[in-house]
């Protein structure tokens, strides 16, 4: 590989084609050879991390402090919050040092982790949900496991620290997503929020590669980036699609220019980041999730993103056009009729329409011309007759269709369905053939 680099070896084509994919780009195995200790002590730290993560969730079920799987969650994504934040701000995060003799460990995480979230939880336009209903304060019957939050948290606290000393606190967040999608495994209330994490990345990839080349360079721009429009994600569920973009393209604007990655981290969440969730327990944890990243603002609506009116509307009216990527999985199966689809075209004469039809035509609203659509759909919309030949048609008026992936039977199995499921990537055109 040395000698075909520089140009000393002319290997037969075939051997060079994959030599050429060894050697090039992010994955260039000379450039990662050459510093195999820093990448090595990155992924300590990410191990330490994940251990701190999973040694929590055992501290739950093993004190039987936290009963419900979806309690054990939220307290752990406040705790991890917390502690990620006093740590940015150059604190000590959570430990035994806030439980000296004499005084109470409960009464210490109660007080520090109310401090953090008025602090530092990110407000959420428009919303701004009380901190209040983030974390529910221990009690003096909870003593023993608060004792054991602060050793579990305090042993690992220097590799926290050392990731954000890096530079690296989206490793830290990319970790705690882990987390979450394997922590709603079996959770089937909440299944259509489960995206795993593999297919999540693979859509942000294809998303930003098939961004138009001005309006990649503009999102990736620290000083453009806050004009370029909006990665929207209408159903966000914990946000794990607009996290996992943050990841993707900081990591892109890291490469180009380390030391201007801050600044453009905190326009591009605060200003070109939008989700919408009419779960409020959702909301919180994509509001924790995107906090995990430093932002003090946090575009999230509490709303219905198919409403065309009402309240709900102010939110979904105001996207409109503005999207220049839209990363998404919406809600498969449920079924809206009478005046909810009345305001849609695919909704004429028609009595009842499945969310995922509506959800389509509304993605085609808020992009703009030129923008890309990348969304997770059921074969149905792509082979099916009737209304999804319909919506075939009027998708085809309005966008080019660039690809679809096709996604095995067992993606979402996890989420209690076998449903098969594509990916679906479509590029609104400059001008509509129909409207």
């Amino acid at each position: 590989m040395s000698r075909y680099r520089t140009g000393d070896s002319r290997p037969r084509k075939a051997v060079e084609e994959r030599l050429r994919s060894l050697v090039e780009g992010p994955g260039d195995l000379i450039q990662l050879a050459a510093a195999p200790e820093a990448n090595g002590r990155l992924r300590q730290l990410e191990d330490a991390i994940a251990g701190t993560l999973n040694a929590l969730r055992e501290e739950f079920h093993r004190t039987a402090a936290v009963s419900r799987r979806q309690e054990v969650l939220d307290l752990v994504a406040v705790l991890v919050f917390a502690h990620v934040t006093s740590i940015d701000a150059g604190g000590k995060g959570l430990g035994r040092h806030l439980a000296p003799e004499g005084h109470s460990a409960a009464e210490g995480v109660n007080a520090f982790v109310a401090e953090a979230l008025s602090r530092n939880l990110p407000s959420m336009n428009g919303h701004g949900l009380d901190p209040g209903r983030f974390f529910a304060p221990l009690g003096a019957g909870d003593e023993a496991f608060a004792r054991s939050l602060l050793t579990i948290f305090e042993r690992d606290a220097a590799a926290f620290r050392s990731l954000h000393e890096a530079g690296r606190d989206d490793l830290i967040n990319e970790v705690f997503s882990r987390f979450m999608s394997a922590s709603f495994v079996d959770e089937k209330e909440m299944g259509q929020y489960l995206t795993p994490p593999e297919v999540s990345r693979f859509m942000v990839q294809v998303g930003l590669h098939a961004l138009a080349p001005s309006a990649r360079e503009a999102l990736l721009d620290p000083d453009q980036c806050e004009r370029a429009g909006l990665v929207l994600d209408p159903s966000c569920g914990v946000g794990s699609f607009l996290a996992e973009a943050i990841r993707l393209f900081h990591e892109k604007v890291r490469e180009r220019d380390a030391a201007r990655a801050p600044a453009w981290l905190s326009k591009f969440v605060s200003g070109n980041v939008v989700g919408i969730d009419k779960s409020e327990r959702m909301l919180r944890l994509a509001c924790i999730n995107l906090g995990l990243f430093g932002a003090r603002v946090a575009n999230l609506y509490l709303a219905n993103g198919l409403a065309r009116s009402g309240d709900d509307a102010k939110v979904t009216t105001t996207l409109e056009s503005r999207a220049q990527l839209i990363l998404t999985n919406p809600p498969f199966g449920a079924t809206y009729s009478g005046a909810d689809i009345a305001a849609f075209s695919m909704g004429r004469d028609r009595n009842r329409l499945d969310s995922e039809i509506l959800f389509l035509e509304r993605y085609v609203d808020w992009v703009m011309p030129g923008g890309v659509i990348v969304s997770v759909v059921p074969d149905s919309i792509l082979v099916n007759r009737g209304p999804f030949s319909e919506l075939r048609r009027l998708l085809a008026a309005r966008c080019n269709v660039e690809a679809v992936f096709s996604l095995p039977p067992v993606t979402f199995a996890a989420a209690g369905t076998s449903t098969k499921t594509s990916v679906l990537l479509l590029r609104r055109k400059e001008t509509s053939d129909a409207r």
